[in-house]
């Protein structure tokens, strides 16, 4: 394999021991403060052995430099993810048990909800004692407040006082439920608080560049909705355009992400590559010159950092921005500019800013994306040319021109995804089966739409046929919304897996060999390739066939709802009731990633007022005694009717009460013989005398709302 062309991405090799030195960290939370000391006595030894370099010039020597220069970046990278981590100690944990007074700043957009506004706020300070406080840097909180008129007027970089508890984000209890709360900590979010209209008040309005274009977005936002009516439409507008996501219905995402259009909705580097070409495009006259070239540069850089000012300074945008810079200062002057080398440059400096962009999904994604687009579309596109450029007929070459467009189009879209499937199932798990179906129209629209949407915040502010334009972008929009619906709406439109990490890695191991591959044109990177996709093919078999054999039965934990699971065969029946039974989504964040985990192949709804036969359980007494694999469940309702004591005591393995049923829990040590009894809804402070006598009795008691969902493997 010819590795000429990895030599030329320099940066790569210092990106590469940062980046592992990051993840490092993550993982373990190694973080020692003698680490600092450790990279600088890196850099001495480094200095040092740079100097007789130049005397000795032996391969091992140059070899051993080389080895202390990946442990330089790989300390870098553990250090500064440690820095991010030093926030809340033990020790500071203790500052929160009692009602304090905290000083906070806003640092998102609020978002309004029904009955109280959502914050997202950096904290800076908290009253420990009378007159001692304690400092905090990268901590972040989130605010429920009581929604008044006053509340409702908060904006970014207002700086409020709030007196109050804060409490614990609840770790995830259930079976393959997202762990949100591990999430949160990663980006430095540990505790929330509940707050009522007297418990805050405005201390300070700070402004800064960054809360001036989040502001000034807001303004725009303001315009969509006083000419987008329609509130599908103006989410999606305000999403593809702005990156305001707040505003996009579940049914909306729902769409894009099950037709594979989800990414233009996350304002990233396809936006500003498309305003960057429309560019490129306006100032062809600007390419031949040095004088001119730099002029062509300069308004460049004043037209995207202009729509990255517009986006509120979005994280994915800024990404795309510097590419870009990096990428056209290379070329302005003359010097040999390299994608590889653009995109490891600006993955370094924003993971120098914040390391833990590593975890999020847009980054990496992102990054992805640009990758396969760089590699694998000149080696798609050059099997199919479309020579219009040379035709005389002028039909012929708008057809011929037409047909490349789509072509080009086709291969974006392919390309991008065989970089990204494989982390995009990891954290999705689905499939967009007709993904370039979808890309070919959606592109094409979301261009016109940002064009479009330009043009009309212009007119807006010239006052010149604003209403006009924006009858136009209404249908664009339109179309794109009823394109989306369609194709999610075709038979067999996504295609649900789950893999695990090692799967994932396996996958991109095979996308790489059968990259090197298509451009070695070697026989034994396609054989490595293919062994690699037949490990992973085997390996999801594997799981496959482990889960044939599952029988679970499940107790969710879940607030304000209850939730049975039986599952065998890889099918499961499910008995809901409360908030979850009717709300698809609830549905989704707190069950649907455990079946898919068991390879759910079936799940059927059971209804408590009606009977349900079921080839896999016998029925007892009603709806609610069963015989799921030779163990008596009971689930006790609020209609149960308890009548006088019987001579013998009925035999229940598992007894489940529901704290909305209003069971009298003094009756159930009369009327049944119990091993073990499973509360849901209840908190402990109400079963306290209840835990106290069923442990005299030798009765096991599981509390999903304390311990978890309670899981029965049979």
């Amino acid at each position: 394999m010819n590795w000429i062309f990895l030599k030329r991405i320099s940066f790569l090799r210092f990106l590469i021991p940062f980046v592992i030195g990051i993840i490092f960290q993550i993982k373990n939370t190694f973080f020692e403060k003698n680490i600092f000391y450790f990279f600088l006595f890196l850099n001495s030894i480094f200095i040092t052995l740079f100097f007789i370099k130049k005397i000795n010039k032996n391969l091992f020597f140059n070899q051993f430099l080389g080895g202390i220069l990946f442990l330089i970046f790989f300390t870098l990278g553990i250090y500064l993810t440690a820095l991010r981590q030093e926030t809340f100690s033990s020790k500071i944990f203790n500052v929160f048990q009692e009602k304090k007074i905290s000083l906070v700043e806003i640092s998102e957009e609020i978002n309004e909800k029904k009955n109280y506004v959502f914050i997202i706020a950096k904290l800076l300070w908290t009253k420990k004692l009378k007159n001692t406080y304690s400092y905090f840097q990268n901590e972040k909180v989130f605010i429920y407040i009581e929604k008044d008129s006053l509340s409702k007027k908060l904006k970014i970089g207002d700086q409020i006082f709030i007196n109050g508890r804060f409490n614990e984000i609840e770790k995830s209890k259930n079976p393959g439920q997202f762990d949100y709360k591990n999430y949160l900590k990663i980006f430095g979010v540990h505790k929330q608080i509940f707050l009522k209209k007297n418990e805050w008040n405005i201390f300070n309005k700070k402004n800064s560049l960054w809360k001036k274009a989040r502001n000034f977005r807001g303004k725009l936002l303001k315009i969509y909705k006083e000419f987008i009516l329609n509130n599908e439409n103006y989410s999606v507008a305000a999403a593809l355009t702005l990156g305001y996501k707040k505003d996009l219905s579940s049914e909306t995402e729902k769409n894009f992400s099950a037709s594979g259009a989800m990414h233009i909705l996350a304002v990233s580097g396809l936006h500003v590559g498309i305003i960057y070409l429309f560019l490129i495009y306006l100032l062809f006259f600007l390419e031949n010159g040095n004088k001119r070239r730099i002029l062509r540069l300069i308004i460049l850089f004043i037209f995207v950092w202009s729509y990255a000012f517009l986006t509120g300074f979005s994280v994915p945008v800024i990404r795309a921005s510097l590419m870009l810079c990096f990428y056209e200062i290379g070329k302005t002057f003359n010097r040999s500019t390299n994608v590889y080398s653009s995109l490891s440059v600006t993955a370094f400096v924003l993971l120098f800013y914040d390391p833990f962009y590593i975890v999020q999904v847009g980054f990496l994604l992102s990054f992805f994306a640009v990758i396969g687009i760089v590699h694998f579309v000149p080696k798609i596109s050059k099997n199919l040319i479309f020579d219009y450029k040379n035709q005389k007929n002028f039909f012929k070459k708008i057809f011929l021109w037409f047909l490349n467009t789509i072509w080009v189009l086709f291969c974006v879209s392919l390309a991008a995804q065989i970089a990204i499937f494989p982390i995009s199932i990891y954290i999705f798990n689905i499939f967009p089966v007709y993904f370039l179906i979808t890309n070919l129209i959606v592109i094409k629209l979301a261009a016109l739409i940002i064009l479009f949407a330009i043009i009309f915040f212009i007119s807006y502010f010239v006052n010149f046929f604003p209403h006009f334009l924006s009858k136009i972008l209404n249908y664009l929009l339109d179309f794109l919304n009823y394109s989306v619906s369609f194709i999610e709406n075709l038979p067999f439109s996504v295609y649900e897996v789950k893999i695990n990490f090692s799967q994932t890695v396996f996958m991109y191991i095979f996308v790489i060999l059968f990259a090197f591959f298509l451009k070695s044109k070697k026989i034994k990177y396609l054989k490595l390739s293919l062994t690699v996709f037949i490990i992973t093919f085997l390996s999801l078999n594997l799981e496959n066939f482990k889960n044939q054999k599952t029988k679970k039965f499940i107790v969710y934990s879940i607030k304000k709802s209850f939730a049975v699971d039986f599952i065998k065969n890889k099918e499961s029946f499910l008995m809901l009731e409360g908030k979850i039974k009717n709300d698809e989504n609830l549905q989704n964040y707190f069950i649907k990633a455990n079946h898919l985990n068991l390879g759910i192949k079936r799940k059927f709804l059971m209804d408590f007022e009606k009977k349900n036969f079921f080839s896999f359980c016998r029925i007892f007494l009603g709806n609610y005694y069963f015989s799921f694999e030779n163990k008596k469940i009971l689930i006790l309702k609020k209609n149960a009717i308890f009548c006088k004591k019987n001579f013998f005591k009925l035999k229940v393995d598992y007894l489940i009460l529901d704290k909305f049923s209003k069971i009298n829990l003094e009756k159930i040590f009369s009327y049944f013989d119990v091993n073990q009894i499973i509360l849901s809804n209840y908190s402990k402070y109400e079963i306290k005398n209840f835990v106290k006598k069923c442990k005299s009795k030798n009765i096991k008691i599981w509390n999903v709302a304390e311990e978890g969902a309670f899981v029965l493997n049979l």
